[in-house]
């Protein structure tokens, strides 16, 4: 008996250690939203699929690797969801309950960036040989890191990316500094940079900053100017160069020019005066001529503003014993007063605690207005004053002071960054229509415009979000964003109204490259390739609604259907002169070479990326005119499928040659004048000619010996 009950109790040892082992091993689990542990993802909603099963499941949340769940029931379903999470690393814990006993934790780690990088700092420009250098030190970006840089370029000062006019001289620059070569002489240029993490999210803006370059002079005038007691001073620098042949001209915006001085002695540093105070304010253009020891010109010219009043402004927020909250928005109204004043340049805000604290420089608004996005999260609680320095361009400059309360409530930014995704999902549609736009080739200003607002509404928005400041704005900023590209999206409407297609006989297919004028040493290429990458040519007809009415795109698709997915070739389309008289009526949302005019058309393919291209008639038809266009198959026009040659082919307006008609009184027949194909022709007219004079012989002859035998 002792045996037996041994026995029994080392089984149910067994068991019970062998479904312990089971039953406490964490449960398996998955993400649909973050599907790599080791990679950054946007959405800051993941959500986890558990191992189906469990009677409940106890799980948390955190950034901590180790955290273990209780063993209270949470849910008792297997999907679980969390949402509105920052940006950083964060771990999901789940324990599973089963046969009334709790599992191991299982332990799934995600990675979340859907915050923008703060903007690069420390910016330079300087002219080197062959062009302007940029450098700057790299922004911040709390999850995937910096990804690169955008890099806008403009004529002027301080420019704002929403309104003034300025080009986008590269899209993505890695690394810290970039030399921009499309530069002139004698000319300032002004840079910002625009931060990008590595998931494509846009970051902060930086602040303009420039470098003049310089003309082959061996200086540039150095002009201080300085008005006091209506006497206007000039002082000129060139050291360590002279300067020779120099002259000094005003020219008022009202009266007559004043000739300061000229043709001075040679010098380093000049000076001139002047009496203004018989003048009225207003904008005087400085123009100095000036040579150097080479001859060379060195004349240089400014604008100074004369103008003795200082300009005006008041708070509008916060007002007097006002309250900020949060995040808030400083807002001033400025204005220049007095006859042909010079204008507002410069609105700073500062914050005194004890000392004067910069905040920032104002951004100018409507009705004179300039405002600043303040987080008031970084000062103290309690009563301080706030003050603005006003200046005009003159240089006179007004301080207006205000005494507010900072109270740092926290700002829930959940609306806000709803409201960036509802943009940019916006922006999908859009770019989808832009892209179909750029396929047919039409040219939509309206909605280039309505583009370039929302983008700029929406990187507007995400600059401000990534500083944590003004909500309110964002989502107003976001809103007209999501408007714009709404707009744009619905302002053209696209849509392929038919297809045609025609399949080639292996007749056709075999005298084609013949018939086209196809250089003979590349047939063999030719049908080796047309057998491997099987292409085929389609017609697609697409209908266009705008604002101005509807019209007809004709666009002819080639895609390779066979082959790998790798590697290069090229193709060439040898396009009826019944379709396009010449190349100019034809054009392609993709690179592609003109060979002639006939016209022969060839394109690269780098079949990693497409084994698709296309090209369009530059025609808007109407519908009869597409009706005639169609009522014969356009596609039996042409004489070859479109001819795929390898890689690296040398192909040039040699390689397609125009037919010759011989026999176009006739109809019958056409072949390539090119050498050749005519002494192919010729050595088999000889051949055929002997043959015919054999038969004929034979037959002579078997006529005389019937004859004799008869």
């Amino acid at each position: 008996m002792f045996f037996v009950f041994l026995k029994k109790f080392f089984l149910l040892f067994f068991f019970a250690v062998f479904f312990c082992g089971i039953v406490f091993a964490g449960p398996a689990v998955t993400s649909s939203t973050h599907l790599d542990p080791a990679q950054w993802y946007k959405s800051d909603a993941p959500s986890f699929s558990v191992e189906n099963g469990g009677a409940g499941y106890s799980f948390a949340f955190d950034a901590l690797p180790d955290t273990v769940p209780d063993e209270v029931s949470d849910t008792s379903g297997s999907e679980i969801s969390f949402s509105n999470k920052a940006s950083g690393v964060f771990y999901f814990h789940v324990r599973m309950k089963k046969g009334g006993v709790w599992s191991d934790t299982a332990h799934f780690k995600v990675q979340i960036d859907h915050s923008g990088p703060t903007t690069a700092t420390d910016l330079k420009a300087e002219f080197v040989t062959g062009g302007i250098n940029l450098s700057w030190a790299d922004g911040t970006d709390v999850g995937s890191g910096i990804g690169g840089y955008k890099i806008y370029r403009s004529f002027v000062k301080d420019f704002d990316i929403r309104e003034d006019f300025y080009e986008i001289i590269s899209q993505k620059v890695e690394g810290t500094s970039y030399l921009d070569e499309t530069v002139s002489e004698g000319k300032t240029f002004h840079y910002r940079l625009q931060s990008i993490d590595r998931l494509g999210t846009i970051g902060g803006l930086s602040k303009s900053f420039f470098v003049r370059v310089p003309t082959s002079c061996d200086f540039v005038p150095q002009i201080v100017s300085s008005l006091v007691d209506g006497n206007l001073s000039f002082v000129i620098d060139s050291s360590p160069y002279i300067m020779r042949y120099a002259s000094l001209v005003l020219k008022p915006e009202f009266g007559d020019e004043i000739a300061v001085f000229s043709n001075q002695p040679e010098a380093d540093r000049l000076i001139g005066n002047v009496v203004v105070s018989n003048l009225a304010d207003q904008k005087i253009l400085v123009e100095f001529g000036v040579k150097d020891e080479s001859n060379d010109d060195c004349s240089v010219s400014e604008t100074f503003f004369l103008d003795r009043i200082v300009p005006a402004g008041e708070w509008l927020v916060p007002l007097p014993n006002g309250v900020l909250d949060g995040a808030a928005t400083l807002k001033v109204k400025a204005s220049d007063g007095g006859t042909n004043a010079s204008g507002i340049s410069l609105v700073e805000f500062f914050f005194v605690d004890g000392a004067e604290k910069k905040i920032g420089d104002g951004i100018s608004g409507d009705g004179g207005e300039y405002y600043f996005d303040f987080n008031t999260s970084f000062v103290p609680v309690g009563r301080f004053e706030f003050v603005a320095k006003i200046f005009d361009r003159a240089g006179n400059f007004v301080e207006k002071k205000v005494l507010a309360t900072v109270k740092n409530t926290a700002l829930a930014s959940a609306d806000a960054n709803a409201a960036i995704s509802a943009a940019k999902e916006k922006k999908a549609e859009a770019v989808g229509v832009a892209g179909q736009l750029k396929l047919l080739g039409v040219v939509s200003p309206e909605f280039s415009g309505l583009m370039q607002k929302g983008n700029a509404f929406l990187a507007h928005a995400e600059e401000v979000f990534s500083g944590g400041a003004n909500f309110g704005r964002v989502k107003a900023d976001a809103n007209s964003a999501s408007d714009s590209f709404e707009q744009a999206a619905s302002l053209v409407f696209i849509e392929k109204s038919d297809t045609l297609q025609r399949v080639f006989s292996d007749e056709e297919t075999a005298s084609a490259f013949g018939v086209v004028g196809l250089s003979p040493a590349l047939w063999g290429m030719a049908s080796k390739n047309l057998e491997t990458f099987a292409p085929v040519r389609k017609v697609e007809i697409y209908k266009v609604i705008d604002g101005n009415g509807s019209f007809y795109r004709v666009v002819f698709a080639v895609t390779l259907t066979g082959g790998g997915n790798s590697g290069n070739v090229v193709a060439l389309e040898v396009v009826p002169k019944e379709i396009a008289a010449f190349g100019g009526e034809l054009s392609s949302g993709l690179d592609f070479e003109l060979l002639n005019a006939d016209p022969v058309l060839k394109f690269d393919f780098d079949l990693n990326q497409s084994k698709k291209a296309s090209y369009f008639l530059v025609k808007n038809f109407s519908k009869a005119e597409l009706d005639e266009f169609t009522k014969e198959n356009p596609l039996k026009l042409f004489s070859t499928l479109p001819i795929v040659l390898d890689a690296g082919t040398r192909v040039d307006a040699g390689t397609v040659v125009k037919p010759v008609d011989l026999f176009a009184e006739f109809g019958k027949l056409t072949v390539s004048y090119d050498s050749t194909t005519l002494a192919l022709l010729a050595v088999g007219g000889v051949v055929l000619l002997l043959v015919v004079l054999g038969i004929i012989a034979f037959f002579v002859v078997l006529f005389f010996i019937l004859q004799k035998r008869g």
